[in-house]
């Protein structure tokens, strides 16, 4: 009996693709197998469509299938019109398949990743419909468990990079098509993403404290690629400004009270904090979820990116969501020795709050924002040069200036007069440029009414505007 054509072919990519790999394997013996390869490639595309789907069946060894969904991923990326609207259905229901293959506990990273990666691919050429047929069983299947979760939450990474980064042949209604489709579906994809992120981060901790480390990996797997990653990857500059103000509903929640109890407050540690009892970051990870995030490499540099570049945005529901998040760095950088953390708050955050004061749009919230820029003086000068560069780096301030601020705060340990102060020097040291700070005097003048957010206050205390000039006013005259 005549052997499968398409059992035959996998066959032989699969000899192919072990004697590339195999570094016994000769010069010529290796570059024939590529050779080989190459023709499965440019060859009959439903011949690479059957042999290629043979190569990633869960028989094969991991480096043959992650070969495999690279040929797939070639096929769906370059060869797709050469299909029929009946095959590429077909391929997208195969597809769509394979994802419960990779959920296994002892599968590899990166064979979960490319079954994500494809997943995307096929999504992105079929459009808006597949994705909204896909879409409830993606939701069905992050409750399945962890591992299934991590999947998810990768899918949902690379379909939007998919859409705003790697996106030269999206032509311009389509590519909308496919943002518009994203965005329609935030409702569902937001909620699922943050639940992800607190149930799996408590499941984490438990399993962790019972000694069950296997279960406390893949829990803890899910929450750092999960969640915050994905969220910030959605919005990337190249979606709409509505999905930023959803990225920082994130960072809002990431910053709740209630997942990062462990934070001591200000006043309990004292603007004179001695280097010696500060506490290594990793004793917050059990009691705050931005602690923990500020762990993870991959997670946390997203979130610190996009903590200082929602400053320069004219959206002031974008910086009210932020502002609970950027408190919650301010302290863990002064209750940790992370010296990184540390140096980011006291330099380019505080320059950023100081850019969004520049914007009249940050009027309402302009009380907290100076409230965080007082934080991050008082209570890390001491400790960081940084700060005192930022205010002298300003462009009409001069060093008996910041000499007058530092006599001035040493006098009282008000936070309301502090914030006073603070205020008066950054109006002094920008020459009245920052307009959120004139506009919220003005309107205060008129209408003599405070402006308070209160959702917003999370840690940084009290966000009432204070009437009349303390201590520098009479700088502004000098």
């Amino acid at each position: 009996m005549a052997a499968d054509p398409a059992a035959a072919a996998a066959a032989s990519a699969a000899a192919a693709i072990s004697a590339v790999m195999d570094w016994r394997s000769t010069p010529d013996a290796r570059a024939a197998a590529f050779a080989y390869l190459e023709s499965v490639k440019s060859g009959d595309v439903r011949a690479l469509a059957s042999a290629s789907f043979l190569l990633v069946r869960k028989d094969q060894t991991s480096e043959i299938r992650l070969h495999g969904f690279k040929m797939l991923q070639h096929l769906v990326r370059l060869r797709w019109d050469e299909l029929s609207a009946a095959e590429q259905n077909e391929f997208a229901n195969l597809t769509i398949n394979l994802i419960s293959d990779v959920v296994g506990p002892d599968e590899v990273w990166a064979l979960k990743s490319q079954t994500a990666a494809l997943v995307a691919e096929v999504v992105r050429r079929e459009g808006v419909a597949l994705w909204n047929t896909l879409l409830p069983s993606i939701v069905a299947l992050s409750n399945s468990g962890p591992i299934e979760a991590e999947l998810v939450a990768m899918i949902l990474r690379w379909l939007p990079e998919d859409i705003t980064v790697h996106n030269e042949d999206l032509e311009g209604d389509r590519r909308r098509s496919l943002l518009r489709g994203l965005t329609e579906s935030l409702p569902q994809i937001l909620p699922l993403l943050y639940s992800l992120l607190e149930k799996h981060f408590v499941t984490a901790l438990s399993e962790h404290s019972k000694q069950q480390m296997v279960l406390a990996k893949q829990h803890a797997g899910t929450v750092t690629m999960a969640t915050f990653k994905t969220s910030v990857e959605v919005m990337e500059e190249k979606l709409l400004r509505d999905l930023t103000r959803e990225v920082c509903s994130v960072l809002w929640a990431l910053a709740s009270p209630g997942l990062n109890s462990g934070l001591p407050s200000l006043e309990q540690l004292g603007a004179s904090n001695r280097m010696d009892s500060l506490k290594n970051l990793e004793s917050f990870a059990s009691s705050s979820l931005t602690g923990f995030l500020m762990l993870h490499v991959g997670a946390a540099l997203p979130a610190l990116r996009i903590s200082v570049e929602v400053f320069s945005w004219t959206d002031s529901d974008a910086v009210t969501k932020v502002i609970p998040f950027c408190g919650a760095l301010i302290h863990l950088a002064v209750a940790s020795n992370q010296a990184e953390l540390r140096q980011f708050v006291a330099k380019d955050l505080f320059s950023s709050i100081i850019q969004g004061l520049s914007a009249e749009s940050n009027s309402v919230m302009s009380a907290e924002l100076v409230g965080l820029c007082r934080e991050i003086y008082v209570y890390l000068s001491d400790r960081d040069p940084a700060p005192r560069q930022v205010l002298l780096s300003l462009p009409h301030i001069k060093q008996e200036d910041l000499l007058a601020f530092d006599d001035s705060l040493s006098k009282t340990a008000s936070p309301k007069e502090q914030k006073q102060h603070m205020r008066s020097l950054l109006l002094l040291a920008t020459g009245n440029k920052l307009r959120a700070l004139a506009a919220q005097k003005t309107t205060n003048v008129i209408t003599n009414v405070t402006t308070r957010n209160r959702s917003s206050t999370a840690y940084h205390g009290s966000s009432a505007e204070e009437d009349g000039q303390i201590g520098l006013a009479t700088l502004s005259s000098t």
